[in-house]
C-alpha cells in the first residue's frame, strides 16, 4: 500500500502545470494546495481500501477458524484427565543431585517431556528412610559407630544414583486440563503427588504432593484469529496519528493566525494531550482583549501581538464571558444563576471587586481559566525541563535579566512540547482555584518580565 500511495503522490505532484495554475512563471499556492489535497484524500482512499481487503479476508476466514477452534476445544478436553508418568519412561526424568545433611534426604529433580521438549519441572527431597529403611541418626548424639554406618550408606546410594544404578523409581500423577475456550491453544499442566518406589520389592516407599503447574501453549505458525483486532489496532493508530498530524498543523500555523490581525481564541486553541480540555497557545494578546471588552487597559502598548496587562482576576473572568458569548459558547461563570457580566454590577479595569460568589458551570463550553493543577500540567508540556519548553530561561521566556524591562510581542520565544509559548515570562497568568468544587480562589502563575529566573 505504501509503494502505491508513493508512486500515485509522485504522478500528482510532478504531473505538469495548466496554464491557469500559473501565475509569472510559477505555481500558484491555491494550485499547489490543491494538489496536496489530492495527495491527502488518495492516502484516506488507500487506506480505507486496505481495511476493507483485511475484513474481508477475515470474514471469509471466521467460519473455517470457528470450526478449527472446535475441533481443538474438543481435543483438549479427551486430555483433561490424570495420567501416571514413570522414571522408566522418556515422558518422566529423574536427576538425583547431592545428599543434604539439613534435610535428611537426596535433591531429586523432576522433568516432564512431550516430544523431547521439556513442559515442566519441581524438585522434591528423596528420604535417607526411604532408601535405608530405617531413620537417619541424629548428628547431635550419634555414636561414632552409628556416624560411620549412615556416612557409609548415604555414600553408597550417592554412588548408585550417580552410576544410573536403579535403585529407585519414581512415578508422578499428571493433569492436563485445557485452557477456557477463549483461548483454545492454550492449557495447564499440573504435577500432583510423587510416589518414590524401591525397584528390588516394588514397594513404595516415599509419597510426596508436589503440586506444580504449568500454563502452556500450542501456537501455529500462522495464527489468523488475531487478523481482525491487528486491523482494529491498525485503524486506532491511524486514527491517533491523524489527531497528532492535526494538532501538529495547528501548532505551525499559530505565527501565520497571529499575523493575520484580529485572530478567533479557537484559531489559537490547543488540546492537551491525555487530557480533556484545550488551553490557548498563546497569552491573550491586547487585539483580542481589545476586540472582547473594548478597551486595552494594557501599559505597554504599541507593539502588535503584546499580551494584554493591568488585568485583574475578576476582569479575566468578565472577559471569559463575553468571549463564549462573541464565539456562540455557553459562558461557564455565574453569579446567582447569571451569565451575563452585564447585570453583575460590576466595571472592568476599574480596581473595583465582586463581593458574591463566583460560580463555575462544569457542563458549560465556553471559555475558562485555567485550573492551578492543569496549568502546571500544560506548563511541563511532557517534557522534563526546569522550565516550560527548556533548562535555560533564555530559550523560552522574558524575564528580568533577558526583557529589556518591558513586555515583549507572544510566540517570540521557543514554545514547550505541547505547542504553548511564553508559560514562563512575559506576563503572569491568571489560574482558577485548584477545583471547580471550591467557590474561587485567585491565583497567577508563570512569572513575568520583571521577575528574576528563579
Amino acid at each position: 500500500m505504501k509503494l502505491d500511495e508513493a508512486e500515485q503522490a509522485l504522478k500528482i505532484l510532478e504531473a505538469e502545470w495548466t496554464s491557469v495554475e500559473m501565475n509569472d512563471g510559477q505555481p500558484t499556492e491555491a494550485a499547489k494546495q490543491r494538489r496536496v489535497n489530492k495527495v491527502n484524500a488518495n492516502h484516506t482512499a488507500l487506506l480505507e481500501k486496505f481495511y476493507a481487503d483485511c475484513d474481508a479476508v477475515f470474514q471469509k476466514t471466521a467460519a473455517r477458524q470457528n470450526a478449527l477452534i472446535n475441533d481443538i476445544n474438543a481435543d483438549y478436553k479427551k486430555i483433561a484427565q490424570s495420567g501416571t508418568l514413570s522414571s522408566a519412561d522418556h515422558a518422566l526424568s529423574v536427576s538425583f543431585g547431592d545428599y543434604d545433611g539439613d534435610k535428611y534426604g537426596w535433591n531429586v529433580e523432576l522433568c516432564v517431556y512431550a516430544d523431547g521438549i521439556m513442559l515442566l519441572s519441581d524438585t522434591f527431597i528423596l528420604k535417607y528412610e526411604s532408601i535405608a529403611g530405617k531413620k537417619a541418626p541424629d548428628l547431635a548424639s550419634a555414636t561414632d559407630a552409628q556416624l560411620a554406618e549412615y556416612a557409609d550408606n548415604t555414600d553408597l546410594y550417592s554412588s548408585l544414583f550417580a552410576r544410573g544404578v536403579p535403585v529407585i523409581t519414581v512415578e508422578a500423577d499428571i493433569k492436563a486440563a485445557p485452557a477456557p475456550e477463549s483461548k483454545p491453544s492454550c492449557y495447564t499442566l499440573n504435577i500432583g503427588e510423587v510416589r518414590a518406589i524401591n525397584a528390588l520389592t516394588g514397594k513404595v516407599v516415599q509419597k510426596d504432593t508436589v503440586n506444580k503447574q504449568a500454563g502452556l501453549a500450542l501456537k501455529p505458525r500462522f495464527d489468523m484469529r488475531g487478523l481482525h483486532g491487528v486491523v482494529a489496532e491498525e485503524k486506532e493508530i491511524a486514527q491517533k496519528e491523524a489527531e497528532k498530524q492535526a494538532v501538529l498543523e495547528k501548532i505551525r500555523q499559530v505565527p501565520a493566525v497571529l499575523q493575520k490581525g484580529i485572530a478567533k481564541a479557537d484559531d489559537l486553541m490547543l488540546p492537551v494531550p491525555n487530557m480533556h480540555y484545550s488551553i490557548m497557545a498563546t497569552e491573550v494578546t491586547q487585539e483580542l482583549y481589545k476586540s472582547v471588552m473594548g478597551e486595552n487597559p494594557s501599559n505597554f502598548k504599541g507593539e502588535k501581538n503584546l499580551p494584554v496587562e493591568r488585568v485583574s482576576w475578576y476582569d479575566a473572568i468578565v472577559f471569559c464571558n463575553r468571549l463564549s458569548v462573541k464565539e456562540g459558547l455557553k459562558p461557564v461563570y455565574s453569579i446567582d444563576g447569571v451569565t451575563n457580566v452585564s447585570m453583575w454590577g460590576y466595571v472592568p479595569h476599574k480596581e473595583n471587586s465582586i463581593s458574591k460568589e463566583i460560580k463555575w458551570d462544569e457542563k458549560a463550553n465556553g471559555y475558562r481559566l485555567p485550573t492551578v493543577e492543569e496549568w502546571r500540567y500544560a506548563a511541563k508540556g511532557g517534557q522534563e525541563f526546569k522550565y516550560s519548553g527548556s533548562d535555560n530561561l533564555d530559550e523560552v521566556g522574558w524575564y528580568r535579566e533577558n526583557s529589556g524591562g518591558k513586555i515583549h510581542p507572544v510566540a517570540q520565544k521557543k514554545p514547550n512540547g505541547y505547542g504553548l509559548y511564553d508559560m514562563n515570562g512575559n506576563v503572569l497568568e491568571w489560574c482558577w482555584d485548584s477545583s471547580p468544587s471550591y467557590s474561587y480562589s485567585r491565583y497567577y502563575c508563570g512569572g513575568s518580565w520583571f521577575n528574576d529566573a528563579d
